[in-house]
């Protein structure tokens, strides 16, 4: 829900909306500056004044020897 004062994309300042979405998936290096620089550039193109985004560090395991 849009709080108070916010510019919603879609709705209307206090009134609850629902809109399908997508989810994106994707792996970065593990260094900080090439994380900021994604982070920096999905909230320059997101139309939401705050996107929502996960960060989550895994470790890839490979079979080879």
């Amino acid at each position: 829900m849009p709080l108070p004062g916010s510019t919603p994309t879609l709705g209307t300042e206090g009134e609850a909306t629902t809109s399908s979405s997508v989810q994106v998936v994707f792996s970065v290096a593990r260094e900080e500056a090439v994380l900021a620089s994604v982070i920096d550039a999905i909230r320059s193109a997101h139309p939401w004044e705050e996107p929502v985004v996960y960060v989550d560090e895994t470790l890839a395991l490979s079979s080879r020897s």
